[in-house]
């Protein structure tokens, strides 16, 4: 697949845009007592994970409103004001001041930003995905696809190791906040280079409202519409349950040293990273629904033998090899998404149709995933509850996936 300038800006700003985003998951620990101050650390942890899980309600309306915007004015519109939030709101989280210093402002300063960060993330990655599906050929639409998945892991795993380094004990208690100027100078960077570069992938069409665009997507691709959601919801919740939110349960729930704990989970995004392209290759020859499928059925038998292994073994080894089973699965179900959701919409209502089902599903799920692994845990130390909350969602997608397959007769183009 030719690499052309336009699909490496997309992969780039995606890369930076999920750093900024998940960097607070990483440093939840540390920046709670600051924002979210309470005599009980697990208490004052939950509220911050919570916080976490709010912004995930904005990635809806971001993917809404840019996804509108991209339809009708251009993907270049849309990923330019994605961009440029979430680096304004990078750099105002690195200057916020603290509890201590303004009291309750703080925590409600807080909140704002990471609500502007959730619409812009919203927007943007789903931009990214029509913006590169739509630069490549046909055929090349799987492997593109899990790409930009990658990127997405690629911002996460650039959080957690700079989360590692500024946890190093020769750094500043206020080194929290080099981790953001670092993730507001990157979106500067890719800011500039959409505004010089990037294209808009599509010709400017007729004015209609936002009301009337989402009321032809109901008609029209209402099938596509709910599918997108349901993969969504179970991507979410896999994705969280794998990588960010894994290191905190460690952390605050088994009380391992927060710089172990992100080790760890650093050796499941590599696992990912390294799986994603080959099984998106693979989908492009053998149908997405077929691979995600076999991934479904690997989350059902490998992934609850993962899931025991991080929950109930003592010897951080097993922890790891728990974290890269659990990331493989989470590869193989994962990897053809973007490629067989993003394609089903029409052009003209693409990035809306895509950007706005799949925004809903992780927002729904996958933003709350934290705090209800970390309460799931805590209602049954054995984390049965926390299987069944996985394997339940699997099972849903699983069967959404066959009942699309048959319906919608794709089996040979998706």
């Amino acid at each position: 697949m030719p690499l052309s300038r336009k699909f490496l800006i997309n992969i780039f700003g995606n890369v930076v845009e999920f750093y900024d985003f998940t960097l607070f998951a990483f440093l939840s620990s540390t920046m709670a007592p600051l924002f979210f101050p309470s005599e009980n650390q697990l208490v004052s942890l939950l509220v911050a994970l919570s916080v976490f899980g709010v912004s995930f309600f904005m990635r809806p309306l971001g993917a809404i409103f840019l996804g509108y915007l991209g339809d009708i004015w251009g993907r270049k519109v849309a990923l330019k004001l994605a961009v440029v939030s979430m680096a304004l709101s990078s750099f105002a989280i690195a200057v916020m001041p603290t509890y201590d210093q303004i009291g309750v402002c703080a925590p409600i300063l807080f909140v704002l930003v990471r609500l502007i960060q959730g619409f812009s993330v919203g927007g943007e990655y789903s931009g990214a995905v029509v913006s590169s599906l739509e630069s490549v050929d046909a055929q090349e639409r799987y492997l593109a696809g899990g790409f930009v998945t990658s990127s997405s892991v690629v911002g996460t795993l650039l959080a957690s190791i700079v989360t590692v380094l500024l946890h190093q004990s020769w750094m500043p208690a206020y080194s929290w906040r080099f981790g953001y100027f670092f993730g507001a100078l990157m979106g500067g960077g890719v800011y500039w280079l959409v505004h010089c570069y990037a294209c808009n992938n599509l010709n400017v069409r007729k004015r209609i409202s936002v009301r009337a665009m989402f009321a032809e997507l109901w008609r029209d691709s209402r099938r596509e519409l709910v599918a997108t959601f349901t993969i969504a919801s179970f991507s979410g919740v896999f994705f969280y349950t794998a990588f960010s939110l894994a290191s905190v349960i460690m952390v605050s729930v088994r009380h391992w040293d927060p710089v172990w704990a992100h080790m760890a989970s650093i050796g499941g995004m590599v696992t990912y990273l390294a799986c994603v392209p080959l099984f998106a290759l693979i989908a492009g020859h053998k149908g997405g629904v077929r691979v995600m499928l076999v991934g479904v059925g690997l989350t059902l038998v490998v992934g609850t033998g993962a899931l025991l292994m991080i929950l109930h073994c003592n010897e951080y080894i097993w922890i790891v090899l728990g974290n890269v089973l659990l990331s493989f699965c989470c590869a193989v179900s994962q990897a053809p998404i973007n490629g067989l959701m993003c394609m089903a919409f029409p052009q003209a209502r693409r990035y809306s149709g895509f950007g706005a089902a799949y925004g809903i599903g992780i927002s729904l799920f996958g933003g709350l995933t934290g705090m209800i692994l970390v309460r799931l845990v805590l209602l049954h130390a054995s984390g049965i509850w926390v299987l069944v909350y996985l394997q339940t969602m699997t099972l849903v997608a699983g069967v959404t996936l066959y009942r699309w397959q048959r319906q919608l007769a794709i089996s040979r183009g998706y």
